[in-house]
């Protein structure tokens, strides 16, 4: 059994103090630089760029698409598109806005989670939806091998920080309790895509309620402590998950 993470790093990123007036997109420009060798990834840095001389009364001018450009050093580029609502405070806008570019382009620049979308294959079954996200069967072949994966596919406008940091730290956690990230990957039509081990047991909330299923006290122990296994492991990497159901063990 495995426990399905969603997670949720325990370090709170730090906020944006800087006070403004208005923002617009030619004043935001969450630029990333990596370095050329492997380490850079744990070394990348930001910039937010925040005009305070604007006039403008209100962050009713904030509605809006904000196209921001991620650079990064080996001339690979990609354009996300940010949906900016009035309601939203500005000072945590600018902290999304430098969180995803800073993850993304961590993310872009690392070869070896990256799936080319030829070497994946839906096979039209749906295994779940979302307001954001829906998950589909696929095929993944690589090297003439072929495995079952599930395919989680998010819209780029619909990109938070906290689905860009559940990538990042999916692609961290190995352990044998935790369902396995693959990889990501860039449909042609700009959707990125979180491809995971799939589990065809289905959840142990549906096991659980079957009718008539008896179960042997060895192996609710077994279940209780392959899932306390996994909640340690993250524990250890400063990780909360703050959706344990039985629903995401599978």
């Amino acid at each position: 059994m495995k426990t399905f993470v969603s997670p949720c790093s325990a370090e709170s990123p730090q906020s944006c103090s800087t006070e403004y007036d208005y923002i617009d997109e030619t004043h935001v420009s969450p630029t990333t630089s990596l370095l050329p060798s492997k380490a850079g990834l744990e070394n990348a840095t930001e910039k937010v760029v925040v005009n305070k001389n604007l006039n403008q009364p209100n962050l009713s001018s904030l509605d809006g698409d904000y196209e921001a450009p991620i650079e990064i050093e080996n001339s690979v580029e990609t354009t996300i598109t940010f949906k900016i609502h009035k309601t939203i405070e500005a000072t945590k806008m600018v902290e999304d806005i430098t969180i995803i570019a800073t993850i993304t382009a961590k993310i872009l620049a690392d070869k070896d989670f990256r799936i080319q979308s030829e070497n994946i294959q839906m096979l039209n079954k749906r295994l779940g939806t979302g307001n954001s996200a829906y998950v589909d069967l696929a095929e993944y072949t690589n090297n003439s091998v072929s495995i079952k994966v599930a395919v989680k596919t998010l819209k780029l406008n619909c990109l938070t920080s906290d689905t860009l940091k559940e990538i990042k730290l999916l692609s961290s956690c190995k352990h044998e309790n935790i369902v396995s990230f693959i990889g990501w990957m860039e449909t042609p039509d700009e959707q990125m895509c979180i491809i995971t081990e799939y589990m065809g047991g289905g959840n142990l909330h549906t096991y659980l309620t079957t009718p008539d299923k008896l179960l042997l006290v060895s192996t609710v122990f077994t279940y209780i402590f392959q899932v306390l296994d996994a909640m340690i492991y993250l524990s250890h990497k400063h990780i909360l998950h703050r959706d344990l159901a039985a629903r995401n063990c599978l």
